[in-house]
Order: C-alpha cells, then sequence, then structure tokens
C-alpha cells in the first residue's frame, strides 16, 4: 500500500506541472502530502520489524520514485537550469 501512494503521490505531482495556476498548486500540494505520508508510513509502520536488507531495499524503492519524478519533472521545464 505504500508503494501505491508513493506512485500516486509522484503522479499527482507531475501531472501538476502541466496545470494552470489553481490547478497546480492543488495537484503539487497533493503529489507531495501522498508523497510524505507514504515515507512516514514506511518508516513508522511498514519497516518496525523488518531487518536490515529489506529496509535498505524499500527506502531505495521509494527513493527511485522520488529521483525518477523530479528528473521527469526537470526534463519536462528546463528553463530553470542554469
Amino acid at each position: 500500500m505504500t508503494l501505491v501512494w508513493a506512485l500516486s503521490g509522484a503522479w499527482q505531482w507531475m501531472r501538476g506541472l502541466g496545470q494552470r495556476e489553481a490547478a497546480r498548486r492543488a495537484l503539487l500540494a497533493a503529489g507531495y502530502a501522498w508523497m510524505g505520508i507514504a515515507s512516514f508510513k514506511l518508516i513508522v509502520s511498514d519497516l518496525d520489524r523488518a531487518d536490515t536488507p529489506l529496509r535498505a531495499l524499500a527506502f531505495l524503492g521509494v527513493g527511485a520514485i522520488g529521483m525518477a519524478a523530479a528528473i521527469l519533472a526537470h526534463r519536462h521545464h528546463p528553463e530553470g537550469n542554469a
């Protein structure tokens, strides 16, 4: 379930990049919120009794979702580059 929440947050965040101002803010906020909730749930609940290799894989998976979303957003709006 945590993976679904993280993917949903990333999708909403990416979707917000192409919207107009009102919808953009709502989707970006929802995306950040779902990714934050998923990360919090991962740390507090899901990995409470997990062993170290499973924790590492879970953090890498959720981190990969965040990095992929950031890379795609960067490619979508490259005008902010220096």
